[in-house]
């Protein structure tokens, strides 16, 4: 029986020509210029270029107690970021007002989109971030920003028993 490549065409036009002819680290490489991008305006509080970094439909979770649930949409981002950061510049000297220096900076690219994982400072416990980025037409958009501390240490955790002790066992009865 003889099978047409038909539907397979077909299917292979729904990809976006870029998506299909472009190298793997090309693409990694245009990624981590838009993430390192929007970590330099973020340093500057330049609320331009950190405001043209985010998708219009956006979400953010912060690592902050005040900002305990998820925000919707880049107007709600940038204006809550502008709010924590408010005095920075009256505080401190700059540009650069902050210091945000990914360590073990991680892309992986699925698709049209890309996941950005790194870690903040040197001492543990280290505070993480994850930033989802979109591909529309020729340029990357962050989608979603997850920031998180780990909690600290207790007594009762190690290096290395990170975790802790283990509750015990639930009983059948």
């Amino acid at each position: 029986m003889r099978r047409s490549i038909l539907p397979v065409l077909a299917l292979a036009s729904l990809v976006p020509s870029t998506a299909r002819s472009q190298d793997p680290g090309e693409i990694r490489a245009e990624v981590a210029q838009a993430a390192e991008s929007f970590v330099d305006a973020f340093n500057d509080l330049d609320w331009d270029r950190f405001e043209e970094a985010w998708a219009e439909n956006a979400t953010a979770f912060m690592p902050v107690p005040d900002f305990p649930a998820r925000l919707d949409g880049r107007d709600t981002i940038v204006s809550t970021m502008q709010s924590i950061f408010a005095d920075f510049p009256d505080r401190f000297e700059g540009p650069p007002y902050l210091t945000i220096d990914p360590v073990d900076l991680r892309i992986d690219v699925v698709g049209t989109a890309a996941i950005v994982t790194f870690h903040l400072g040197d001492e543990a416990p280290r505070n993480r971030r994850t930033l989802v980025f979109v591909r529309q037409g020729e340029a990357w958009w962050i989608a979603h920003l997850h920031a998180s501390r780990p909690p600290p240490r207790s007594d009762s955790r190690s290096a290395s028993d990170p975790v802790g002790p283990m509750p015990a066992p639930i009983s059948e009865e």
